[in-house]
């Protein structure tokens, strides 16, 4: 699910970054200095507005910021009351790797740096040749990879 923000005629927002992996990518792309506020999990050193769960509101808008990001399902009703407010909100909750690719292009567009987005992530790597064979990764299987985490009962993949 994306809700795209397309940059309409701002030169350079303002952003509030609800969203770590969103703060990441627009330090990715270069405007880090256009970041005025971020929750407590984002690495950027800028004003803090709460948790990724728990935004303040009112720390926001004393912020005066023109765009916000937040991102993954669970941030849909910060999304909503964001957007009752009155704000742009870029929101994507991307859920296979050409998703995340998207992302990187429609934050970059919202933020002003359309051109960026591409540089960010790439294009995505073939799943074949010598290190699919090395691995025994057949190229025409999708399903995303894994392995059984040792000592579990049942066994778990990473993560759990």
């Amino acid at each position: 699910m994306l809700t795209t923000t397309h940059n309409t005629g701002m030169e350079q927002p303002r952003i509030v970054s609800i969203a770590p992996s969103a703060t990441a990518t627009l330090d990715a792309l270069g405007v880090a200095d256009r970041v005025v506020g971020v929750t407590a999990h984002c690495e950027l050193d800028r004003p803090t507005v709460g948790g990724w769960l728990t935004p303040d509101y009112e720390t926001i808008g004393d912020l005066d910021p023109n765009l916000i990001c937040t991102s993954d399902g669970l941030q849909r009703g910060i999304r909503d009351a964001l957007q009752e407010r009155g704000y742009q909100v870029h929101h994507h909750e991307p859920s296979r790797l050409e998703a995340v690719l998207a992302g990187f292009k429609s934050l970059a567009a919202a933020a002003g740096v359309g051109d960026a987005g591409g540089q960010v992530g790439g294009e995505r790597p073939p799943r074949h040749g010598a290190g699919a064979a090395k691995s025994g990764i057949d190229s025409h299987d999708r399903r995303p990879g894994g392995y059984p985490q040792g000592g579990c009962e049942p066994p778990q993949g990473p993560g759990h």
